[in-house]
């Protein structure tokens, strides 16, 4: 941190998510302002944007970028640098004489294929994950927003509900840019929806293929699978689809989101899928409010109703947090929530509640230790078994489908004593991975 202040920067950046990451941005905050209280401190991204006026209440941050942050950015460190008033500068928050002051909101940016990123100003190695095949993959963001309104999301306060995406050329043209420096062989799309525009979407998996890259995994809504959809993406050699399942109860899905399919939908939907070996990572949410635990249940049974019908689906349960902003969030208010009262307030709050910690208050640690167990063991829940031949695949098949079978007894009947299988079946599947390592494979 020293050597960063030592240059005299125009300012140090940081764009923080709610949650445990804010925790780690306040900590650097205060010490690179400890070393030169002269260096202005800006926050950015979702969480800051999301509550500027509490940001500004902490000493170390004096601005705060709110939205999309391209333009903004450019005209703070003009005008940081001209010595022109902060007042000029649109779409920031900050403090006068102690003070807070708002500018004021830009429109979004429609054409974001301005957005161009010079790769060569940064080492993206470090952010290429070498594969044990032997390939690289790297993460990228196609597009930006959704346009529809699940209660939970960030969306509907951050993109105004609006859906923009970077043209196939430019997105093809960057992956190709990265094959080229650290020759990635495959890419990972982390928009909040990837499939908003089906055309578009299958323009740029194609040309993809077509280069010798696998995209390994995007996200897309449960509703827009069809037959046709589901051969195409097959046929494309899609490693994974991340879907949300959200809940397998119809009053919370409701609650969520009206316009998602019945729950029967969606295990036809997966059906689908199964039938074309295109694998799935569904997500769900856990202890929203006014969700009871029978209701959680009924998330459970759904997930070990899909796991019979596509062996190829992984779980994860994610601990809900209230997002500022959003519908739900005021619910989880009248529910008992106390929003932090600080920046660093939003560290204690954790989707996989691994500090035993909730928003709510009507969950007692006994059932939020229950509900941690339940978010681990689902994880454990794959049906899918080694598909080669001889002894050892025989062996490997029969022991997945013990730990399969006492899984889905533990999680249907809420029974987590003494866990020893858990442990078991980690150091198994590590053992495993190493003879693969070791092999070759």
């Amino acid at each position: 941190l020293k050597k960063l202040v030592d240059k005299k920067p125009l300012f140090i950046g940081f764009s923080v998510l709610t949650g445990y990451f804010s925790e780690y941005a306040i900590n650097i905050s205060r010490k690179l302002k400890a070393l030169d209280p002269e260096v202005p401190i800006v926050w950015g991204g979702i969480h800051p944007s999301l509550t500027p006026q509490q940001c500004l209440e902490e000493p170390a941050i004096e601005i705060v970028c709110v939205g999309e942050g391209e333009r903004t950015i450019v005209e703070l460190a003009q005008a940081l640098e001209g010595g022109k008033p902060l007042k000029e500068v649109q779409s920031i928050a900050y403090r006068d004489n102690g003070i807070p002051m708002y500018t004021g909101p830009r429109s979004l940016i429609e054409n974001l294929d301005e957005c161009d990123i010079n790769l060569s100003l940064v080492n993206y190695s470090r952010f290429v994950t070498q594969l044990d095949d032997g390939g690289k993959v790297y993460a990228t963001v196609t597009s930006r927003g959704c346009p529809f309104n699940c209660t939970f999301c960030y969306n509907n306060m951050f993109n105004r509900r609006r859906w923009r995406a970077h043209s196939p050329d430019f997105v093809v043209g960057k992956v190709l840019e990265m094959k080229k420096r650290y020759a990635v062989s495959g890419v990972i799309f982390f928009d909040d929806n990837f499939f908003v525009n089906k055309k578009r979407a299958f323009a740029i998996l194609e040309r993809l293929k077509a280069e010798g890259i696998t995209c390994y995994s995007f996200d897309m809504r449960i509703d827009d699978v069809d037959e046709e959809v589901a051969i195409r993406l097959s046929q494309l050699g899609m490693k994974a689809l991340y879907m949300g399942i959200d809940s397998g109860n119809p009053r919370v899905l409701e609650l969520l989101d009206t316009r998602k399919p019945d729950i029967d939908t969606k295990v036809q939907k997966l059906s689908i899928l199964a039938k074309y070996n295109v694998r799935v990572w569904a997500s769900f949410m856990v202890g929203l409010p006014t969700e009871t635990w029978d209701e959680i249940m009924d998330s459970v049974r759904l997930a070990i109703r899909i796991s019979k019908i596509h062996p190829g689906v992984i779980f994860s349960f994610y601990c809900y947090v209230p997002w500022p902003g959003s519908e739900l969030y005021n619910l989880a208010i009248k529910e008992g929530f106390e929003p932090p009262k600080s920046v660093e307030g939003w560290s204690k709050l954790d989707w996989d509640l691994f500090k035993d910690n909730h928003w709510s208050p009507k969950f007692a640690p006994k059932e939020l230790r229950k509900m941690r167990m339940l978010i681990r063991y689902v994880q454990n829940l794959s049906n899918e078994r080694d598909s080669g031949r001889g002894i050892t695949s025989w062996i490997k098949s029969k022991v997945k489908g013990m730990f399969y079978t006492l899984t889905c007894y533990r999680l249907s009947r809420s029974n987590y004593f003494l866990p020893l299988d858990m442990e078991l079946y980690r150091h198994l599947r590590r053992f495993h991975l190493w003879l693969e390592r070791r092999a070759g494979r």
